[in-house]
């Protein structure tokens, strides 16, 4: 899972682009998300929340536990 912020100023966009295109031709299986409205750090508390929903989501499937969403419908 690779997430950047489109305004960071230490990173450039085009550095993540080439690490998810490396991981994929390797086979590696890989969420990319750019958030259009952040910097370098995700600080905008909606998208804070979306990023932590999505972590717990891709690390649910890669490593095989429920996310808590799916524990509290059992």
């Amino acid at each position: 899972m690779v997430v950047h912020g489109a305004n960071d100023a230490r990173v450039v966009l085009a550095e993540s682009g080439q690490l998810v295109e490396a991981l994929r031709a390797r086979g590696v299986p890989v969420e990319y998300t750019v958030m259009k409205d952040e910097g370098h750090a995700i600080e905008n508390p909606q998208n804070v929340i979306a990023l932590y929903t999505s972590a717990e989501r891709f690390l649910a499937e890669h490593l095989g536990f429920a996310t808590h969403f799916e524990a509290d419908k059992s």
